[in-house]
């Protein structure tokens, strides 16, 4: 006489296989997750050495403005870097491919040499590496500067986390702007200062601000990458939509 299986011997079968498959699978995004966070770690340590390398020759630090030209697509204006690279490419996020954050800390003389901060997001926020450099996982706080999502750091001359930023108290998340109806024109990368940030496109700089600045403070790292539109940018404001010119153009059509 055969006998065979019963339905609730089967469903019982599939039920534990499902829940193996679903620990395996987190399990394996996990990893992957600490995988592409060293990696990042990996990269802003690979900076730290390039910096060095480029201060002994130039006894300054890169500037803000000759690393935010840089494109991590094309890989355009990263000559500045170009002879410490040994023939590679200056390292970009392995997820999103775009710049690392970085910012000069100014000495008296107001020249990038006092040294600089770099800045990472890791994804697994439980990550020790955040508290050791005296940032936080909380995505409201992270280092203590906008886009405050970025948590872990490097930094010469200076504290990695921002010394003036109130972690027990952060500031309150920014309510986007939103755009204004078509036609305006937004132009970022025009070398004219009076084209520098178009408020009529509904982004308004602050004082000291510049338009990057206040669009990576609506969660963009930057419109101005070279000679093309951050695709982040551009697939998560749809109003923004980019055209390439003989100088940058982003514009709501």
């Amino acid at each position: 006489m055969k006998r065979g299986f019963s339905l609730a011997e089967i469903m019982i079968v599939v039920t534990v296989i499902a829940i193996l498959a679903v620990f395996a699978l987190l399990s394996f995004q996990k990893q992957t997750i600490r995988g592409y966070d060293s990696k990042r770690k990996a990269d802003l340590a690979t900076l730290k050495v390039l910096f060095e390398d480029y201060y002994n020759d130039h006894t300054c630090y890169p500037t803000k403005g000759q690393w935010d030209l840089y494109d991590c697509i094309t890989k355009a204006n990263g000559d500045f870097l170009k002879p410490y690279l040994g023939g590679k490419d200056i390292p970009c996020d392995p997820v999103t491919n775009t710049r690392y954050l970085y910012m000069t800390i100014n000495d008296k003389t107001e020249q990038p040499c006092g040294g600089y901060r770099a800045f990472s997001q890791l994804r697994d926020t439980s990550d020790g590496n955040i508290k050791d450099a005296g940032c936080d996982p909380d995505p409201n706080k992270g280092c203590g500067y906008a886009p405050y999502s970025f948590n872990y750091g490097i930094a010469m001359g200076g504290e990695v986390a921002n010394p003036e930023f109130d972690f027990d108290n952060p500031p309150p998340t920014p309510t986007p702007t939103p755009p204004t109806p078509p036609g305006e024109i937004f132009c970022l990368g025009d070398p004219n200062p009076e084209h520098a940030c178009n408020t009529k496109a509904g982004l308004v700089a602050g004082d000291g601000q510049s338009c990057s600045e206040a669009l990576q403070a609506l969660g963009c790292i930057s419109f101005n990458d070279g000679q093309i539109c951050n695709t982040y940018c551009q697939n998560n404001y749809a109003a923004y939509k980019c055209q390439e010119t003989t100088s940058l153009q982003c514009f709501i059509p």
